[in-house]
């Protein structure tokens, strides 16, 4: 994403999940060809350069609705404690149930990839 585009989806991003502010989007992930996205969570008190590579990942995937919003109550308590990730997926997308999986199952290789030996396997909630 350019700078500025990525600026524009933290924003809109942390308004749909009612962060306060793009302060607390750290990465975001679009799956090229497809209206789904990945979106890091995190703690706004926590050192950047300790984000996410010693925390547990927890990968949260969306209910109907598709925008992951539904977690917003939950959200800063989990992204203390875990490198949180929040799926959402644009109305008009049409993926099939398999690419979904599929892009999810790379997200998660990724993130695994990233991480120490001593962090444990992913949480993966669903709705």
């Amino acid at each position: 994403l350019s700078n500025e585009r990525a600026m524009d989806q933290r924003w809109k991003m942390s308004k749909l999940l009612s962060l306060n502010g793009p302060s607390g989007i750290g990465e975001v992930v679009e799956v090229p060809g497809t209206g789904i996205q990945f979106t890091q969570i995190r703690d706004p008190n926590s050192p950047a350069h300790n984000i996410g590579t010693q925390k547990q990942a927890f990968l949260y995937l969306p209910g109907v609705d598709g925008s992951g919003a539904t977690l917003r109550f939950q959200q800063k308590d989990l992204a203390r404690k875990y490198d949180l990730w929040v799926m959402s997926i644009k109305p008009d997308d049409r993926s099939m149930f398999e690419d979904i999986v599929a892009v999810t199952r790379d997200l998660l290789s990724e993130l695994k990839n990233r991480r120490s030996d001593s962090v444990s396997p992913a949480i993966v909630m669903g709705v």
